[in-house]
């Protein structure tokens, strides 16, 4: 569109313009960019037009350079606080503090460079899903085997994973997905983690080590490379569902270190205040559990008691303070992740219990299930299956492990369209092998 023949538009023309998502341009800054032209140009009329025609520009899609330097500067944006500066620096605050699966904005389609799914890896192997088309792809092979243990987490724009694997002159070695490049690499630690979670763009992990002075919650600055051990929790616990929201950092449940018994306790830090709390305590005690937050509230589900695989699942409210008891998991499982992916939970991996009877030996039997929490219904359904026949690996006993831990992430839409989706034996979310 020619420059006069815009800045001729009138506001409805120009707020279905700039609130579409299939217009083509280069980048979004161009769009801010028309939209101060097309008000200077009768600013005394149009003016009050902009507010609005603000809140439709994508501004996950713009450099922070460009959102610090030019666009909080800009007149139009400076002078009006309530309406436009706020917005601005809310949209950005919350762009830092989001938690895995909340949806901030999306980026034009011209602009994508990613896609939201889950990712998923076990023994050497690393897959994505992507729900909305049922669709898996095969990743890059880790170099280090990677056990159900650990949960990973992506931080800013990397996936990590802990790992059991050390360097002997430099340390413990945390392993790391690079979406852009569908590669891995490492960094060096000064302790082996288990579970991994974000709060404000940085990634805190628990360390289950028996030793006093290493074990705890720590917090690692990707950027600075830097590792921290926060304050000491009230109760040393390890196997505990570690759970971040927009404030706090969850420790629910887990096994206590003196006598190895499941806990019902729920602690909470605040990192802003240093501090620990004790909230109420679950309603039926576990270790081994996962958890995700989504809308303000923590879910939990499985875990093990008793030496015994659960399905029971629990719903936190902070307001209330308050454990529900909510729909059980269709298969119990411990071990497993729970995934907060575009408003729906998933559930995915673990292990489940067989007990043999005439033997009276209990074995672990990886799940390879999915499953989806539907709200309104309160209840769990089975979605997919991770498609570990499908997947090519140089160690066929891989497969045989079946041990699956995953996570919400970011990927490159680059990588994914150079890949090929894996051809899944099952027609649909109906079709299962159990």
């Amino acid at each position: 569109m020619e420059t006069e023949d815009f800045l001729s538009l009138d506001i409805k023309q120009v707020m279905e313009w700039v609130s579409s998502d299939y217009i083509t341009v280069n980048t979004e800054e161009e769009v801010f960019k028309g939209i101060v032209k097309w008000v200077s140009h009768k600013k005394s009329e149009r003016e009050v037009d902009f507010p609005g025609l603000l809140h439709q520009v994508r501004l996950v899609s713009i450099s922070h350079d460009f959102l610090l330097n030019e666009l909080v500067k800009e007149e139009l944006v400076a002078k009006n606080s309530a309406l436009c500066l706020n917005f601005v620096l809310d949209a950005m605050r919350l762009m830092v503090s989001a938690t895995a699966g909340q949806v901030i904005q999306k980026p034009r389609k011209c602009l994508e460079t990613h896609m939201d799914g889950i990712f998923v890896c076990g023994a050497k192997m690393s897959l994505c899903y992507f729900p909305k088309q049922n669709l898996w792809y095969q990743l890059s092979s880790m170099a280090y085997d990677h056990d159900c243990s650990h949960t990973p987490a992506q931080c800013r724009d990397k996936v990590y994973i802990p790992c059991n694997k050390s360097d002997n002159q430099e340390g413990h070695l945390m392993a790391f997905y690079i979406p852009t490049t569908n590669s891995y690499s490492i960094v060096q630690l000064g302790t082996t983690f288990t579970s991994t979670t974000v709060l404000k763009g940085y990634l805190y992990a628990t360390c289950d080590e028996f030793n006093r002075n290493l074990s705890g919650i720590y917090r690692y600055d990707p950027e600075k490379n830097y590792l921290s051990k926060l304050k000491a929790q009230p109760t040393l616990r390890r196997e505990t569902c570690f759970v971040s929201d927009q404030q706090y950092l969850y420790t629910i449940g887990g096994l206590s270190y003196m006598f190895a018994k499941c806990l019902s306790s729920t602690e909470r830090f605040d990192p802003s205040a240093n501090e620990w709390e004790e909230i109420a305590p679950i309603n039926q005690a576990r270790s081994a559990a996962c958890g995700a937050s989504m809308n303000g509230k923590v879910y939990i589900a499985g875990g093990q008691w008793n030496g015994e695989a659960i399905s029971s699942c629990e719903v936190y409210n902070p307001v209330t303070n308050e454990w529900h008891l909510m729909a059980s998991l269709k298969e119990p499982r411990r071990c497993a992740s729970m995934v907060h992916y575009e408003g729906c939970l998933y559930v995915l991996g673990g292990f489940e219990n067989i007990f043999y009877h005439r033997t009276r030996r209990c074995s672990q039997s990886g799940l390879l299930s999915v499953e989806i929490f539907h709200s309104e219904q309160n209840e769990w359904k089975r979605n997919t299956v991770i498609p570990i026949d499908c997947i090519e690996t140089s160690k066929e006993e891989d497969k045989e492990k079946n041990k699956f831990k995953a996570c919400f992430a970011r990927l490159s839409k680059g990588v994914i369209d150079k890949l090929k989706p894996l051809k899944t034996q099952q027609s649909g979310p109906a079709s299962f092998r159990f």
